[in-house]
């Protein structure tokens, strides 16, 4: 979760960023100060990660990697760190086929203690933009048919991707052109789970997605309606174990993403949720959060719908439970 909304205009500067486990990061492009950070997470992968990252290239493909990223004249080209005080968690970047071309080869690599916490995906989150406004149509990789996480990452963009296999290798082209974006500009939208209380959140979302402005098509339906044809974006606010079923329900009937308030799941029920909208391609906000603010998706947040005092609150909160888990796991 980023909080500087125009990242493309200001990506010298940066943006203060949430990973999956609350850790707070920033991104920014890199520099030639990087190098020897950028170095330093490269001695500290193993050698398993640096297979993945380079197939298996040579020694010096690590400095040449380095010096590339953080070069200073990158005509055409652009690179991006996600640090940590002053230590280096993921580089990503992106150089062109050929001067002046609209393809470009894309990389990234994460420290290796840093996988599975969201430092790929918010690379590649804060990337793909940059490369849209140079004119870039597409990203392609290259990438050994076992990089599992590569091509979760990958699919879990929502973006239009081709692979081609060859042997042990993988040929990725990842479509850059402009799409209809589900997250955070649904043509339609639907609340999955509206009860009868008007002061119920599925009913203050409801509210608040007219208020602010939102003239698509909206649709409130219980959990086990047929859900409308052509919904860009649903809303579940259900139960916990309900949650898998209507996101199986959503990827079956075409939706492309999902805002899950619903809290309270189990691991399993998570899981379950994950691989279902990566099966389906469907982008996921949540579970356990209020939504997506302020004003992006139309309103569905429901701090939108609370008093400012009470949203300070709620802030709070969540950051004291951010911090409990970072204990816990310690």
């Amino acid at each position: 979760m980023t909080t500087t909304a125009a990242w493309p205009t200001a990506h010298m500067d940066g943006a203060h960023a949430l990973l999956a486990d609350g850790t707070p990061v920033r991104i920014r492009s890199a520099r030639a100060a990087d190098r020897e950070a950028v170095l330093r997470m490269y001695r500290e992968m193993s050698p398993e990660h640096l297979r993945m990252r380079f197939l298996g290239a040579g020694n010096r493909v690590t400095e040449r990697s380095a010096e590339r990223i953080c070069a200073d004249d990158r005509p055409g080209d652009r690179a991006l760190v996600v640090l940590r005080g002053e230590q280096v968690l993921g580089a990503a970047e992106f150089h062109r086929n050929e001067p002046g071309g609209d393809t470009a080869d894309v990389g990234i690599a994460v420290a290796g203690d840093w996988h599975r916490r969201g430092v790929g995906t918010l690379l590649m989150e804060h990337l793909v933009p940059l490369a849209r406004r140079d004119g870039v149509r597409a990203l392609t990789a290259d990438a050994l048919a076992a990089n599992g996480p590569l091509f979760r990452l990958v699919a879990d963009l929502g973006l239009r991707t081709t692979i081609r296999c060859a042997d042990a290798e993988m040929h990725c082209t990842i479509e850059l052109s402009a799409v209809d974006e589900p997250l955070p500009r649904p043509r339609s939208v639907v609340v999955i789970g509206t009860g009868r209380r008007p002061d119920s959140a599925d009913r203050a979302i409801l509210r608040r997605i007219r208020e602010h402005g939102f003239t698509g098509e909206l649709y409130a339906v219980g959990k086990r309606d047929p859900l409308p044809a052509g919904a860009d974006l649903a809303v579940l606010v259900i139960a916990a174990h309900a949650v898998p079923e209507a996101a199986e329900r959503c990827g079956k009937q075409g939706i492309r993403a999902l805002i899950a308030v619903s809290s309270r799941l189990t691991d399993a029920q998570g899981v379950a949720l994950q691989e279902i909208c990566r099966g389906y391609g469907m982008r996921l906000v949540g579970p356990n959060c209020l939504g997506l603010s302020p004003g992006t998706a139309r309103g569905t947040s429901l701090l939108d719908a609370l008093p400012a005092a009470y949203r300070r609150l709620q802030l709070c909160l969540a950051g004291r439970h951010l911090r409990r888990q970072q204990r816990q796991r310690q």
